[in-house]
């Protein structure tokens, strides 16, 4: 025991925005920043604060990818 407070033993926790595993696997971590990539977009192009230019752009951009 390295501190007076019990430490517990668990399958995976998140550090820094990272997932990390006893497995020592990537795909927890992938879906994660996945996810969060997903939010980020999603609530970028429902924002308000673009004008119109910057959504023809977004369009553009979506379609060519």
């Amino acid at each position: 025991m390295l501190t007076k407070w019990p430490t517990e033993e668990v399958e995976e926790f998140t550090y820094l925005g990272s997932v990390v595993s006893t497995t020592g696997g990537t795909d927890k971590d992938g879906e994660a920043r996945l996810e969060k990539a997903r939010l980020a977009f999603r609530a970028m192009c429902t924002s308000q604060i673009f004008g119109r230019a910057t959504e023809v752009k977004k369009v553009s951009v979506l379609i060519t990818t």
